[in-house]
């Protein structure tokens, strides 16, 4: 293949955007990831320190989110401790899920 057989091959790969826009959405998921666990943090300790009652469901979707994006990064770009901590970040949500239920079959 030639050099411009190559560049019209990607350019026909590519979805119209370039890495400007993949990088800022990307940007943009992941910001909207971190303030879904932040806003999640606080209301289950504004939950806990106001009422005593701990919400299960609300720690299982943290550490969903969390465990989701690191099993995916890692599992991508291949790094070993991004894998490790997604998976047990999924283990953990796992367990807090089971919780949630159990709290609600109770």
């Amino acid at each position: 293949m030639t050099k411009e057989e190559i560049l019209k091959a990607a350019q026909a790969e590519s979805d119209g955007r370039g890495e400007y826009e993949n990088a800022v959405e990307k940007r943009a998921v992941n910001v909207g990831t971190m303030l879904g666990v932040i806003l999640c943090t606080i209301l289950v300790l504004l939950e806990y320190f106001l009422t005593k009652s701990f919400d299960f469901g609300k720690v299982a979707i943290i550490f969903t989110m969390a465990g989701a994006s690191n099993l995916y990064e890692g599992l991508q770009r291949k790094k070993k401790m991004k894998v490790i901590a997604g998976a047990l970040e999924s283990v953990i949500a796992l367990f807090f899920i089971f919780l949630s239920i159990g709290v609600l079959l109770i």
